[in-house]
């Protein structure tokens, strides 16, 4: 699995990153949560399958709390 560096988060697979890359209000988003929120976020991205469900993922993660 490809990952990249995003601080406070040891990894991040490529595909969100991707997705956050794309949607720069929930990168914003991801980037202001707290660190164990964002773990879940990317255990949770692990999930998708395919890029247009990482789209959807990613369009979601406003309903994060």
């Amino acid at each position: 699995m490809s990952i990249m560096k995003i601080s406070g988060v040891n990894s991040v697979p490529l595909g969100l990153g991707v997705g956050l890359a794309e949607n720069h209000e929930a990168l914003s988003y991801f980037a202001k949560m707290s660190a164990a929120n964002r773990r879940e976020v990317i255990r949770q991205s692990e999930t998708c399958g395919t890029q247009s469900e990482m789209r959807e993922f990613v369009r979601k993660l406003r309903s994060w709390s």
